[in-house]
This record gives C-alpha cells, structure tokens and sequence, in this order.
C-alpha cells in the first residue's frame, strides 16, 4: 500500500491537487517545494503550477530525491524562423516541381545569422526560398513590407513604409542601413 507522503508527491508532480495533513508528509517535506501554500490549520494545500522532474541527489547515500524545475524553453520567432530555414536547406533540386535550384548553403547560413544577430526588441521577419535557391526573409505589417535576399555575402534588400520605399544592399555582418531600423529593424 502506498503511504500518505507517497500519494501526495505523486500528485504534486503528476501536476494535480493534492491534499494531506502536514503530519502525513512530514518525511518527504524538505524535499518538496510547495507552490504557494495556503495553510488551513494543520493542511496544506500543494498547487502545482508547473511541471516538476525528481532527481537522485548525487551528494546523498540514502538516495533521497530533490526537486529541480523542469520549465521547458519557450520557443521564440526567431528560433522558428531559423529552424524553418534549416527545413529549407534539405529541400532537393525541383522542390517546387517547376525546376527550382536546391537551396544555397550559404545563403540559408547568412540568412540564419541575419536572424541570429537581431537584437530581442527587433521585428522578426519569416523565411522563404526563392526558386533560385536563395533564401528570403520578409516582413510584413499593416503599412510595412521589407524583404530581404540573401546572395553571396550580400543582403539585397527592398523595404516600404506607408509611401517610403527603400532599395539597396548592404554585406553580411555590417550594420543595418537607417531604413531598416526605420520599419522596426535592429541589431
């Protein structure tokens, strides 16, 4: 039969309530770190609010376990991006049944770091592949387009704002022209 202490761990990291009287878990109280307790006499409530992984402590010879927070990455707009670029990069010759070139390592290698690079407060912009094989990132927005291809060392870029358009090309790995950081752009 399984003891009190052992029922409620079990439902404290199986991300459900769990209810016990402080005297049942007493032997397994300092290893479980309760999520905003609410003491009603001798009972405390445990709200999981976030999935938890049990863990050997290494130090102990009696094997008793810690508690170690088991948050799973948040995946961000630019990790997507990125990792639909490395999608992209498997494509084989004619992916679109037109004749499209494979994809261009370095050019899908640019266009990640591109990516990469921008600061955390920047706008994001989403990948494509142009049928020659280059990769494309474009953004686009209520009054805002900019699309950016990525040739050689070169990012050619075109970009519009309400009536502003911009056209031009800088090289990889220096700083974003002024139109750029205009739309929302920055490194």
């Amino acid at each position: 039969m399984i003891s009190a202490s052992e029922t409620a761990a079990a439902a404290y990291f199986a991300g459900s309530e769990a209810v016990a009287t402080w005297g049942a878990l007493r032997s397994v109280a300092s290893h479980v770190r309760p999520l905003g307790p609410i003491s009603t006499g001798n009972v405390i409530r445990f709200r999981a609010k976030q999935q938890t992984q049990a863990l050997p402590d290494a130090r102990n010879a009696a094997d008793t376990l810690k508690t170690m927070s088991a948050y799973l990455p948040v995946e961000t707009v630019a990790d997507t991006a990125v990792s639909q670029l490395l999608k992209f990069e498997r494509f084989p010759a004619d992916w679109d049944g037109y004749g499209a070139a494979k994809p261009v390592k370095s050019s899908m290698d640019a266009a990640r770091a591109f990516i990469r690079s921008l600061a955390p407060e920047s706008i994001v912009p989403q990948p494509a592949l142009h049928a020659d094989g280059n990769a494309i990132l474009f953004y686009r927005a209520n009054d805002v387009y900019a699309e950016f291809e990525f040739v050689g060392t070169t990012i050619e870029f075109f970009a519009r704002r309400g009536d502003k358009e911009w056209s031009s090309e800088f090289q990889v790995g220096a700083p974003l022209p002024a139109a750029l950081s205009e739309i929302g752009f920055s490194i």
